[in-house]
C-alpha cells in the first residue's frame, strides 16, 4: 500500500496493549486530549509498540493508536501523518504496524491515503464536519447565499469554528456530502485567481 515506509524509519511511538499483555495492575484508561500526556501514558506499555496477534486485542490497540494520532493533530493543527513524524520518534513500530494503523484509520473514516505515503487525518468525521459547516451557515444567516471556501477556512468570522484552518480537501468532501443531501452546492470557478464557493440551501 502507499503508506509503506522503510524498516529503518522511526515510527509509531505510542501503543498500549488493551490490558491483555500489560501485566497485572496496569491502567487501561484512554489517552487524554493532549498528545504529550498520551505519549507519557503509552510509553509505560511496551506491548503498545508490537502489533498484537489477537484480533480483538489488535482492534483495541489500533483504536488507541488512532486516538493518539487524532490528539496530536488536534493539538498541533497538523493534518497529515507520515512514519517519520515527531510523535513517532522515541520508539519504533514495524512497517506492518504503521500500515495497519493507516488501513484502520481509513476504514474508520478518520484518514485517507496520500499518494506519496502517509495519511491525511480527519480530526472530524465527514458527518461531523458537514454538520458543523451547515450549522454555521444556518446560524449566521448564510443560507441561500454564496460563501467562498476561503472565507470558511480562513475568514475572520470563522476563527472559533471547528473547521477553521482544516485542509481544503477535507472541507470539500464534507460539502459534497451536503450536496448529496441537497443542502449545499459547490460552485467551481474556472477564472484564474477566483475562489471556489458554496451555496447552502435552507
Amino acid at each position: 500500500m502507499s503508506a509503506a515506509v522503510s524498516s529503518s524509519a522511526p515510527v509509531v511511538n505510542h501503543l498500549s496493549s488493551s490490558g491483555e499483555q500489560g501485566g497485572p495492575g496496569q491502567s487501561t484508561q484512554t489517552p487524554s486530549s493532549s498528545s504529550s500526556a498520551a505519549r507519557q501514558f503509552f510509553e509505560s506499555f511496551p506491548p503498545f509498540f508490537t502489533l498484537q496477534p489477537n484480533a480483538a486485542t489488535r482492534n483495541k490497540q489500533l483504536l488507541l493508536w488512532q486516538e493518539l494520532v487524532l490528539a496530536h493533530c488536534r493539538q498541533n493543527k497538523v493534518y497529515t501523518v507520515t512514519a517519520g513524524d515527531a510523535i513517532f520518534h522515541c520508539r519504533r513500530l514495524s512497517v506492518e504496524g504503521f500500515e495497519a494503523l493507516c488501513t484502520f484509520m481509513v476504514s474508520q473514516g478518520r484518514a485517507e491515503l496520500l499518494p506519496g505515503g502517509g495519511i491525511r487525518v480527519h480530526v472530524l468525521t465527514m458527518r461531523e464536519l458537514a454538520d458543523a459547516l451547515y450549522n454555521f451557515a444556518r446560524d449566521t444567516c448564510r443560507l441561500n447565499s454564496v460563501e467562498t471556501i476561503y472565507n470558511l477556512l480562513e475568514g475572520d468570522e470563522t476563527t472559533k469554528q471547528v473547521f477553521y484552518g482544516l485542509p481544503k480537501e477535507s472541507v470539500l468532501q464534507a460539502l459534497r456530502l451536503l450536496n448529496t443531501e441537497r443542502k449545499a452546492e459547490i460552485l467551481s470557478v474556472a477564472e484564474e485567481g477566483a475562489e471556489d464557493g458554496v451555496k447552502f440551501f435552507g
